[in-house]
């Protein structure tokens, strides 16, 4: 694109614009941290989504309070509260529950139990792909939807035997090793 005559263009502006978007779509992508972890771990879902609700979200806005100045000559003299409270939101929300959840993860020991855990449930869901067989098995208190393969059917499904991981901070991680 020609620029006229005396205007140049701000290189430092438009690389500061591509390293805010870079680190934006960054942490957007670290906000999933926790829901794959949620994913794989014998736990209610209401313990991330806690962490995100009642540590992440308090401690972005105290963030965002505390550092305002600073936001506000980042945003080159924007002195709008909820534009500041937002990128912080964006930012930091996320950092409770996946500390939480990685920890929980890199300390868990090394050694894997094989379990079976009966099913305390079965079923299907219909989507845009057609059929999605799943059944439900519970471990500690705690019941998981595991989804099953094309080929399987939950009638066929009596018992889940899965490798399970000690959580280093309580939480057990689990592995689907075969449908009994």
């Amino acid at each position: 694109m020609p620029t006229r005559k005396g205007t140049s263009v701000n290189w430092f502006k438009i690389l500061k614009g591509a390293c805010m978007v870079v680190v934006c779509l960054t942490c957007i992508l670290l906000h999933a941290v926790p829901w794959l972890f949620y994913g794989i771990t014998f736990i209610p879902l209401i313990l991330p989504l806690s962490l995100l609700l009642f540590i992440g979200i308090p401690a972005a806005w105290w963030v965002a309070n505390r550092f305002r100045g600073w936001l506000t000559r980042l945003f080159d003299g924007i002195t709008d509260d909820i534009l500041h409270t937002g990128c912080m939101l964006l930012l930091i929300s996320w950092i409770p529950a996946s500390l939480l959840m990685g920890a929980n993860y890199l300390l868990a020991g090394k050694s894997a139990s094989t379990e079976i855990l009966p099913v305390v449930e079965r079923g299907y869901s219909r989507n845009r792909n057609g059929k999605t067989y799943w059944v439900k098995v519970e471990s500690c208190g705690y019941v998981k939807k595991i989804v099953l393969d094309r080929h399987i059917f939950p009638e066929t499904v009596s018992s889940v035997e899965v490798e399970v991981r000690k959580g280093g901070l309580g939480f057990d991680f689990f592995q689907v090793k075969r449908f009994v």
